[in-house]
């Protein structure tokens, strides 16, 4: 079971967690759902969210590294796994579902590319002043060994 009111011990967040994730929705209702505070590149994105007709239960992980690794070697990684990487949608359901985690460290989602001046960025889940935010990050970056990537069984296929 995933409780984020017990992240005081370290191992808590490598446990997995199912969460419903409402595919119906547009990202700007998800975002609302889920308590999160666009930063200025979200409003300006290019989101293609997949607008499926119904709300799915996940189960989603969140994958730490020991090392700074690309988005490629987390996805190479991931993949190595059983694991692909989560969307847009299933990023904006966990941390409505689990916001505290997002208080602790950066959560990407590598399953979704956003446009934003013309670069390819990915969706994360991170602290702010205002609490939980929703922002973007250059998906060529290399992250830290911080960084956590929320992920789902391959098996698990994203809506169409």
């Amino acid at each position: 079971m995933c409780l984020d009111e017990v992240l005081e011990e370290k191992e808590d967040w490598k446990s997995p967690c199912t969460i419903s994730v409402p595919y119906s929705a547009n990202l700007k209702r998800m975002l609302e759902l889920g308590g999160h505070h666009p930063h200025e590149p979200v409003l300006h994105g290019d989101f293609s969210l997949k607008g499926g007709e119904y709300t799915r239960k996940i189960i989603v992980k969140l994958v730490g590294f020991d090392r700074p690794m690309t988005s490629f070697e987390v996805a190479k990684e991931l993949r190595a796994m059983g694991l692909r990487p989560c969307t847009t949608e299933e990023l904006i359901a966990f941390g409505g579902a689990y916001g505290n985690f997002q208080k602790s460290f950066l959560i990407i989602a590598l399953g979704s590319s956003v446009y934003y001046n013309f670069l390819a960025h990915v969706p994360v889940l991170t602290a702010c002043s205002d609490g939980q935010c929703f922002d973007l990050r250059d998906r060529a970056y290399t992250w830290k060994e911080s960084c956590k990537f929320l992920a789902t069984p391959l098996q698990t296929s994203p809506a169409i």
